[in-house]
């Protein structure tokens, strides 16, 4: 941070440093992790400011920068800190602030997250204010779950029974912000979209992720998928229903045109607004990316001809997703013209690897990705350090220690590969990057494991560090059920009963809700103790009795086992 930032305060470190922890992509002035770039010290600073309740500092940041209350990390916002900390007038003053927990991204964090856990807290303040922005904002109503299981079931005699009972649900959403017409996307009825046209739902209405019916009927939706959760009679090809949405009334925006191929539409629209094609949709993404993963080379030159830049920040891919679509698609001349354009070769897309590998993950089966590879090389494109196999991190190590130790993502990696000699001398050759070669050492057991963990340690690893929101090392040892991990660190001096801030529990809580019955053992006769947690939503026996709020996260069940964890820590004392 700047010496002079306000950030450097020392009652802001002191009210902060002890429980949060500013990850290391987010110590510079251009953090993109959104789709706007903001500083990234001021967005720390804004999440810390949230979740202690400090009003003024949230006030003073936004007025610098308004696109801070977008800063996103691990899914998260601002607004997240500040339900997770019961601060009703820090969320009053985000949600008026446009705060919308919806543009998390695949909707991992959006409402459906965020709602439940501050009920689950008892958050009353909180939740009334979260239920009014999305009754506002999407016409939420919690009432509104029996017509969106009908539709989902299929059902018609029970959709016309829900609208006849209480028609306005027609105009009513989900907590996603989903309405009628959106399920009818998604379940691919089109009778249900002339039903509830006809009752006044909003053909165009934008969800919390900013998608309409037709851009839903285009991209998809991450948590009702075609593949898995539609019956093999439904309609099978989606743009059936991108057609019956257009026929029935919906925009034909740009975004819309780019997709279908419509470049005459697309024409009309640049010719009385040529800064279009260098404009995000309401989902962030943008309308090259449209018609890049379509294939729609001609169109693709239009855009690019009007300004369009390939690698603006978009949703999911801050360096662009216009050639990682191609690449997706195996649109060769659209890539060429793209990377002729400057279009990163090496962009990715979030949980969704790079062009390189998007392309061999799609047409590699039939041996169809070679040209597409080889034109990506020829303009710069190279394997990712997340697709090293071990023999080549090792020969990087070993090629040039220096530069590979500087690597984000070959530190990590280096444990893996087994030549514990060569990690014993990157530890004491580089103390400075003890956090990232210990990585790979908490997620492993074997007979070397402990000895690696001492000399980390040994080396400057905190055996108390944690993620950026206070999960310690123990926490993930627990979650995973690694004894030897556990044992190791809590001889190295960790807390046995530190509490993590995100879901409040502590590793004995971690190891409960995950069924790992030999660590629940083990800790309990460490003395971990059996009650501690932030509050009664995370105690470890609650989390064996009942999934709290964020539990789908992990897993969509209790374990079969909860009940003999539950046991267990009774007979140590445990109570609700």
């Amino acid at each position: 941070m700047r010496s002079n930032a306000p950030s450097r305060d020392d009652a802001f470190v002191t009210r902060i440093s002890a429980r949060l922890t500013q990850p290391s992509s987010m110590k510079t002035e251009h953090y993109v992790n959104d789709v706007i770039p903001v500083d990234g010290n001021d967005a720390w600073e804004l999440f810390c400011s949230a979740f202690d309740g400090d009003e003024d500092a949230v006030r003073r940041l936004l007025a610098k920068d308004p696109n801070l209350v977008h800063a996103q990390y691990w899914y998260q916002y601002p607004l997240h800190n500040a339900v997770r900390g019961n601060n009703p007038n820090v969320v009053r003053i985000l949600l008026d602030a446009g705060a919308e927990p919806g543009r998390s991204r695949f909707m991992y964090r959006a409402w459906q997250r965020l709602l439940p856990i501050a009920q689950e807290r008892g958050y009353t303040e909180v939740v009334s204010l979260l239920e009014s922005a999305l009754t506002s904002r999407y016409g939420y109503s919690p009432d509104f779950e029996p017509l969106a299981d009908a539709i989902r079931n299929r059902d018609r005699s029970a959709v016309e029974a829900v609208v006849e009972a209480r028609a306005t649900l027609a105009k009513a959403s989900d907590v996603r912000g989903n309405n009628a017409i959106h399920w009818a996307v998604m379940t691919r009825q089109l009778w249900l979209i002339d039903m509830m046209v006809e009752l006044g739902a909003d053909i165009d209405a934008p969800r919390a992720d900013g998608r309409t019916p037709i851009l839903l009927a285009l991209h998809g939706d991450y948590w009702y998928r075609s593949g898995r959760d539609l019956p093999p009679s439904s309609i099978r090809d989606g743009s059936i229903v991108t057609g019956y949405l257009l026929a029935k009334g919906a925009k034909c925006t740009l975004s819309v045109a780019c997709a279908i191929g419509d470049e005459e539409r697309v024409a009309e629209i640049l010719q009385n607004d040529p800064d279009a094609a260098n404009r995000l949709d309401s989902t962030r993404a943008s309308v090259l990316g449209y018609a890049a993963e379509q294939g729609h080379l001609r169109i693709v030159n239009l855009l690019l001809s009007n300004g369009a830049d390939p690698n603006q920040p978009e949703d999911l891919a801050t360096r662009g997703r216009s050639l990682f679509g191609a690449s997706a698609g195996n649109h060769l001349e659209v890539a060429r013209t793209l990377l002729e354009a400057g279009a990163d070769p090496n962009a990715d897309s979030d949980s969704s690897g790079c062009c390189l590998s998007i392309s061999e993950h799609r047409h590699g089966a039939k041996g169809q990705h070679d040209d597409m590879q080889k034109l990506l090389r020829e303009f710069g494109a190279v394997k990712q350090d997340y697709q090293m196999s071990p023999e080549e991190v090792l020969e990087a190590f070993r090629a040039d220690a220096p530069k590979a130790i500087g690597t984000s993502g070959l530190a990590p990696s280096l444990w893996d590969c087994g030549d514990f000699d060569l990690f014993k001398e990157m530890v004491e050759a580089y103390p400075e990057r003890v956090d990232q070669l210990g990585s790979g050492v908490l997620r492993s057991s074997h007979s070397e494991t402990r000895e690696a963990i001492r000399l980390l340690v040994h080396h400057g690893f905190d055996p108390n560090g944690t993620d950026w929101l206070g999960k310690a090392h123990l926490h993930t040892a627990a979650t995973g059920g690694n004894l030897d991990v556990a044992d190791a660190l809590l001889g190295c001096g960790a807390d046995i009963d530190a509490i993590e801030y995100e879901e409040g529990g502590t590793a004995l809580a971690w190891a409960a809700r995950k069924g790992k019955t030999e660590m629940v053992a083990f800790l309990l006769e460490k003395g971990a103790d059996v009650n501690a947690a932030q509050g009664a939503w995370a105690t470890p026996l609650h989390w064996t009795e009942a999934p709290n709020a964020d539990y789908p996260r992990h897993a969509p069940d209790l374990p079969a086992n909860s009940e003999e964890v539950a046991a267990l820590l009774r007979d140590h004392g445990a109570s609700r």
